[in-house]
């Protein structure tokens, strides 16, 4: 069973609790088995060790692939990057 939630935290530990298998949470956590930025380091996902996965936020999965591919043509040490979101 897969169970996809915005879920943060203990909301997730208790979802495992009650049988599910695996928890998907649609943000950034902080306590997530790993986070998974798919293009990036889905192979380093074991099923059998994470049960509790993230998928990051939407900021992350724009950004993260880029500087990716930024690091790996260009050996990137360090770098910053401003986001700017809307108010409502």
């Amino acid at each position: 069973m897969l169970l996809v939630n915005l879920l943060i935290g203990i909301k997730a530990q208790l979802h495992l609790a009650t049988n599910a298998k695996y928890v998907l949470i649609t943000t950034l956590a902080k306590d997530e088995n790993i986070t998974i930025i798919l293009g990036v380091n889905k192979q380093d996902y074991n099923p059998k060790m994470y049960h509790i996965i993230s998928l990051g936020s939407c900021t992350t999965n724009v950004v993260v692939p880029m500087f990716k591919v930024l690091h790996e043509s260009f050996n990137i040490v360090t770098g910053f990057i401003t986001i700017v979101h809307a108010v409502h």
